[in-house]
């Protein structure tokens, strides 16, 4: 995993610990709050986008808002590199089409 993703993960970690230890919203980024749910259980809801999760258990809701997947970001870095390089080819590919119609 790069030192980029590693960097970001322990960021949600931080920010966890400052508010309740509630990581962020895995989709939007805004804080989380915890509360009682409709039916007996608990819930951890985005304050911004309300993407919401439920539980019945306290401490369960809490790890499942904040499991995240390192895959994630790692995937976001591979995705920027190869968009760079779609770009590289773009600019030789004038080059590459004169060599192959050379032959």
């Amino acid at each position: 995993m790069s030192e980029q993703a590693m960097n970001q993960i322990q960021a949600y970690r931080q920010a966890a610990e400052a508010k309740n230890g509630l990581l962020p919203c895995p989709f939007c980024g805004g804080g989380a709050e915890l509360g009682d749910g409709r039916f007996h259980d608990w819930k951890v809801n985005c304050e911004k986008c309300w993407a919401e999760i439920t539980h019945v258990d306290h401490d369960t809701v809490i790890k499942l808002w904040n499991t995240r997947t390192p895959a994630i970001p790692a995937l976001c870095e591979a995705l920027e590199y190869a968009l760079r390089f779609k770009g590289t080819l773009c600019d030789i590919q004038p080059e590459i089409d004169k060599i192959l119609e050379a032959g």
